[in-house]
């Protein structure tokens, strides 16, 4: 009979059980060995009974061990055993000092203990359905929570029946590939989402570039790709900020009710408006059903939640419902975590005290940026969690500021790498930068904005 060391870092009964399977991994106690009675073993460790009975049970769950009545407990073969190796995985990439990227919301104000308090309520009503595999459509109780949200907040109501959930904006497009005609072109922004040029030929559709004016995507260009599809940013045009006018909305809308068109809305950042009138989304005017409406949560919520929903017009549902292979990827239990979360009034509340933290963080930074800047300009519209940096008058070289951006530990994007012709990074002795604030730390903004004028101007 062996010792064991305790210590204050866990239960007993968990330091019996992990000695013990050490001895079983490294051979010390082999196949077939019984282990000494629970009363023996108890006494001898100085332990209770108890203990003892729960290192075994445990140990018996695992499949380290097999017991037979009246015999005992006996070790199985390790070789039998599933072993996965801890692996550290939080090493992996260096954190930036200073994090300017578009993407990633203010962790610090996560309402963790909200979300923890919802976890702790759908394990403590054991909810079967959780363990089970998805509605093709989504839950039917997150569907339910975003319809009453469009209805409340972008001014739209909808069929739950057409709320479509999924894991990400290119499941969505996925889907949308599979039940729009084939030789359908579509029309997307330039500059745009990277990721979406990229998609559309990975996917062999036929697409067209648009230049987007300070109006969204200009029409004119757009009527000459003989589009019958265009994917729209209206709200927050990414990544120039543009907000498209009610005019020429009513433009793309006119034109996609004559005939077999579609308007794709993707009404990102939508939820973060500062100041003035806050427009209406394409779908809210919608009144012959042409828009596929998307929406997401990774700015409102977090962007690790993978969770993003579509509105489908009924003229495309019975082809959705025809797909076979189709499954909603985002776990039942994300998807009940939200819609909780948004039923229970928490989204709403959430949103308003985001709302007030970027709008600090935004007048932080646009004060920083005047202040040590000279010759800039600034694109943005009250709106969305980043702005558009135009610095001129540059004298560095494009891989010297790369270079210095590295060394001052600067995250962050140029406006260059949107556009489908890969634009030079110093185009005309100046350079754009898309300057995310979401995760950037409040008293991290001066000194960012500091070490960005180092690494771009120098002394």
């Amino acid at each position: 009979m062996y010792t064991i060391n305790f210590n204050d870092e866990s239960p007993l009964y968990v330091q019996i059980g992990e000695d013990i399977k050490k001895r079983i991994l490294n051979g010390k106690i082999s196949k077939g060995d019984k282990l000494p009675s629970k009363r023996a073993f108890a006494q001898h460790l100085g332990v209770s009974v108890n203990t003892v009975s729960n290192a075994y049970d445990s140990l018996l769950a695992e499949g380290y061990l097999e017991s037979s009545e009246r015999r005992g407990y006996f070790v199985m073969s390790a070789k039998e055993l599933v072993r996965i190796p801890i692996i550290d995985v939080f090493d992996e990439e260096k954190i930036a000092k200073y994090d300017f990227t578009y993407s990633g919301v203010d962790s610090s104000k996560f309402p963790y203990s909200i979300f923890r308090s919802i976890a702790r309520s759908i394990f403590t009503n054991e909810k079967s359905s959780l363990l089970h595999l998805n509605e093709r459509e989504g839950s039917r109780s997150l569907r339910m929570a975003i319809k009453e949200y469009l209805l409340s907040a972008r001014g739209f109501d909808v069929p739950v029946k057409n709320i479509i959930v999924s894991a990400g904006t290119e499941y969505l497009f996925k889907i949308l590939f599979n039940i729009l005609d084939d030789d359908f072109t579509f029309a997307i922004e330039d500059p745009g989402y990277e990721k979406l040029d990229t998609f559309f030929k990975q996917n062999k559709r036929l697409y067209k570039t648009v230049e987007v004016s300070d109006k969204g995507m200009d029409f004119d260009n757009f009527l000459e790709s003989k589009a019958d599809v265009v994917v729209l940013t209206p709200s927050h045009q990414f990544p120039t900020g543009v907000i498209m006018p009610a005019s020429v909305r009513n433009q793309f809308l006119n034109w996609a009710n004559k005939g077999n068109r579609y308007i794709i809305e993707d009404d990102y950042d939508s939820e973060f408006k500062y100041r003035g009138r806050v427009l209406l989304p394409i779908k809210a005017m919608d009144e012959k059903d042409r828009v596929i409406y998307m929406g997401n949560f990774s700015k409102s919520i977090a962007p690790s939640f993978r969770t993003s929903y579509m509105c489908l017009p009924d003229s495309l549902l019975e082809k959705f419902e025809e797909l076979s292979f189709t499954t909603c990827p985002v776990s039942p239990f994300i998807q009940e975590m939200i819609a909780e979360f948004i039923s229970k009034g928490n989204f709403e509340k959430h949103l308003n005290r985001m709302r007030t933290l970027y709008k600090k963080k935004r007048e932080i930074l646009l004060k920083a940026i005047s202040k040590e800047f000279k010759d800039y300009e600034i694109s943005q519209n009250d709106s969305g969690l980043h702005i558009i940096l135009k610095i001129s008058k540059i004298q560095k070289e494009e891989e010297e500021i790369l270079k210095a951006l590295e060394r001052e530990e600067i995250k962050i994007d140029s406006i260059s790498r949107f556009y489908t012709d890969n634009k030079p990074l110093i185009n005309n002795s100046s350079v754009s930068f898309l300057l995310g604030f979401g995760r950037i730390e409040i008293e991290d903004i001066d000194e960012g904005i500091k070490a960005l004028k180092m690494a771009v101007i120098g002394d």
